[in-house]
């Protein structure tokens, strides 16, 4: 099998911080490549446990290995196995948030910023993805894509468009959802400046 994850194992995830202090990111690579074969469970299993080591579980902020995640996360949008395109963006959309206290105390300060412009170097990815076979994919990159840059007339277009073009009611009612809200989903905090 060919993997869209080239560099995974040049990161040296021991050195990075999980949301349980007692663990180092060294599982990261083989939840990443489960999540690419959608092995059994499935992707978004996958993508869960991966979000468990990423994102502090009580508060939904980001720790230090969530940002070397985000690039082998936005390959997998690119994906053509069932539901790892889905898993893929829906965890994206929860690595739009703020950085956990720890990071911040270990002086990761620029953290948040960095993590934006990763996801952000990913939009031509969730463009793509709004031409999907997947419902899900087309409604979860709707969604990223809202966090990311409601308001510029590319997203405004590619939402109209969308719109006409949908006949799946999960994405009709994501498109309902995000013109009734517009801008960042109630998850999300403000992006940095």
């Amino acid at each position: 099998m060919t993997t869209v994850l080239v560099g995974l194992d040049s990161v040296d995830w021991t050195r990075l911080r999980t949301s349980d202090p007692r663990r180092d990111a060294r599982d990261v690579p083989r939840l990443l490549r489960n999540l690419e074969a959608a092995a059994d469970p499935g992707p978004f299993a996958w993508s869960g446990e991966l979000a468990g080591l990423v994102v502090h579980d009580h508060s939904g902020c980001l720790v230090q290995s969530a940002e070397f995640v985000i690039p082998f996360l936005i390959a997998l949008c690119a994906a053509e196995r069932a539901g790892v395109a889905p898993a893929a963006v829906s965890l994206l959309i929860d690595l739009t948030a703020e950085p956990f206290i720890t990071e911040i105390e270990a002086g990761n300060t620029d953290m948040r910023a960095r993590t934006w412009a990763a996801i952000l170097a990913g939009r031509e990815s969730y463009y793509a993805l709004l031409g999907s076979a997947e419902p899900g994919a087309r409604a979860d990159a709707l969604e990223l894509l809202s966090i990311l840059e409601h308001g510029s007339p590319r997203f405004q277009r590619a939402m109209a468009d969308l719109e006409k073009a949908e006949d799946h009611s999960l994405v009709l009612e994501r498109i309902r959802d995000l013109a009734a809200h517009p801008g960042l989903d109630r998850r999300t905090p403000e992006p940095p400046d």
